[in-house]
């Protein structure tokens, strides 16, 4: 009987060894080629307009009217103003730049991260924008100059040298872009437009920083 009880369970060991394993019910999740396709491309001209507006930022000093910019937002917001209304540009820049450097700092580099990062939303605006140009087109192919129009910014001499500088430039190309996007959602349809509004502020505050 022992033998028998033995044999027993190793017939049942050898039948729960062969039996499979129990997969899980749900799919693993693939992502789509087209997803691929898109945001890889996308995510890899970000990093490196990243890297090329980023690099070296303090590898020189402040020169004329970057001192200019500092001097300014050592001062308080209403002096700032006051200031800024016997010179040719609105405060708004001043402001935003102020708030920045109390995070980042105020030497040069945190000075002029502010202009990186403006740069490199500026490339990821003319992506969207290209989008909307192309919306008509094929969705296997429309996104694709959409990409080359962010890469052609992203590696813009003009784009990359004014996104180092702690002027308001660059974030008066990104506003002017954020507007333009705004008209075309407008153009586009109507239920777009809370995006259209959303630009349109750009715009509105692209003229109070700038005009």
């Amino acid at each position: 009987m022992i033998g028998a009880r033995g044999s027993g369970i190793g017939e049942r060991d050898t039948r729960e060894a062969q039996s499979p394993i129990p997969r899980p019910n749900h799919p693993i999740t693939e992502i789509p080629p087209l997803v691929m396709r898109k945001h890889i491309p996308l995510i890899l001209i970000l990093l490196i307009s990243a890297f090329l507006r980023f690099y070296a930022l303090g590898a020189s000093s402040l020169w004329s009217d970057e001192g200019n910019t500092w001097a300014l937002t050592e001062r308080s917001f209403a002096q700032i103003a006051a200031d800024a209304a016997a010179d040719i540009h609105p405060p708004g820049y001043y402001w935003l730049l102020k708030i920045w450097t109390q995070i980042c700092g105020r030497r040069a580099v945190g000075m002029r991260s502010f202009s990186a990062l403006a740069g490199c939303l500026l490339v990821w605006v003319i992506y969207q924008i290209g989008c909307r140009l192309t919306a008509s087109a094929s969705p296997d192919s429309r996104h694709i100059p959409a990409l080359l129009a962010a890469w052609l910014a992203a590696l813009h001499p003009l784009q990359i040298y004014y996104s180092q500088e702690a002027r308001m430039y660059i974030l008066l190309a990104l506003e002017s872009a954020g507007l333009f996007w705004a008209l075309l959602a407008i153009i586009e349809q109507e239920r777009q437009a809370h995006i259209a509004q959303s630009n349109l502020r750009s715009g509105v505050v692209g003229a109070w920083d700038l005009c």
